[in-house]
């Protein structure tokens, strides 16, 4: 099966790797295969109010043979008002610094951040929407990790760079992603589809809005906290059976678009989605900030209509 991080293996049960074990890998399947050759640990720790703490914090310690990706740098392109706050960057320069970092088509790649995943999904989600589909996030953060007693390290590894990850003419990267045009046509009743906002509560809600300028959400949309992914006495990310009760109620035979601020938490929320059974999910990648960058597009505040499951969409196709 193309979509298993490691090559198919029984595990203590006698059981095959599901496919939902392929976006979320447990500390204890990389901490056994740290010096296998064919996996790439990357480092996507980042603080939206302090962008240059990743990289200190990188600096001080990491997983051992991690290399360190920078998501204003290395996966978004320059803030723009109708774009959001974290634009996609033009794919082959994703491609090319893919390659600076030693990723290649072969091989898995695992990515953590100490943010529950909302950053390392960003890169992930990026990495499966060029085709490489051996890609996943580390399922607890570096301080988890590291409070278990695995290694860590402040060592830089020493790897061997790869010309830029070959973009193939029948991959679409965008096909992952939802536009803004896309949303307009969600909330219009013109397309078919469930939007779901990835904030936290309050922000959705329109009760506090630290840094886009218009608080409230896109009208239709149900909240779905990123946050509640994470199992709260561990801190890892919940189990499919867990994560398919965060989604119970959602029509899972609609098409999904998911926002967050910016579209970088969005998605781990998307790649939840797939591990719980959704197959069609998107990103939209300007998110709620691309959103309010055009003053004609609506916005609601407060709860979901009663009855309306933060569905949008009428029922064209």
């Amino acid at each position: 099966m193309a979509d298993r991080l490691w090559p198919a293996k029984k595990n203590g049960k006698g059981a095959i790797r599901t496919v939902a074990e392929a976006f979320f890998v447990p500390p204890e399947d990389v901490l056994a295969r740290l010096e296998a050759p064919d996996l790439v640990l990357l480092d996507a720790r980042f603080d939206l109010l302090d962008p240059a703490a990743g990289r200190r914090a990188y600096e001080r310690e990491h997983l051992p043979g991690a290399r360190y990706i920078d998501l204003e740098r290395d996966a978004s392109a320059p803030p723009d008002p109708r774009a959001g706050r974290h634009p996609l960057p033009p794919w082959p320069a994703f491609a090319a610094r893919l390659g600076d970092l030693g990723v290649g088509p072969d091989g898995a790649v695992v990515v953590y951040d100490d943010h529950g995943g909302g950053f390392a999904g960003r890169i992930v989600w990026m990495l499966r929407a060029i085709g490489h589909e051996r890609a996943a996030v580390l399922s607890v953060p570096f301080s988890v990790w590291k409070a278990r007693g695995y290694p860590t390290t402040a060592e830089r590894p020493v790897f061997r760079p790869k010309p830029p990850y070959p973009l193939s003419a029948a991959v679409r990267p965008e096909a992952g992603f939802a536009t803004t045009d896309d949303i307009r046509r969600l909330v219009a009743g013109e397309a078919f589809g469930v939007l779901i906002d990835a904030r936290d509560p309050e922000r959705y809600l329109g009760l506090s809005e630290p840094i886009d300028p218009v608080a409230g959400h896109i009208p239709g949309a149900l909240n779905v906290p990123y946050a509640a992914l994470r199992d709260p006495d561990t801190g890892e990310i919940a189990a499919p059976e867990r994560l398919q009760d965060v989604f119970r109620g959602l029509p899972a035979d609609r098409p999904a678009v998911v926002y967050c601020g910016s579209g970088v938490t969005s998605a781990i929320v998307a790649l939840a989605l797939r591990a719980a059974g959704w197959a069609d999910v998107r990103v939209y990648a300007g998110s709620y900030s691309a959103w309010v960058g055009d003053p004609l597009n609506p916005i609601a505040r407060g709860a979901a209509a009663p009855g309306s499951g933060g569905i949008a969409g009428g029922g064209n196709t």
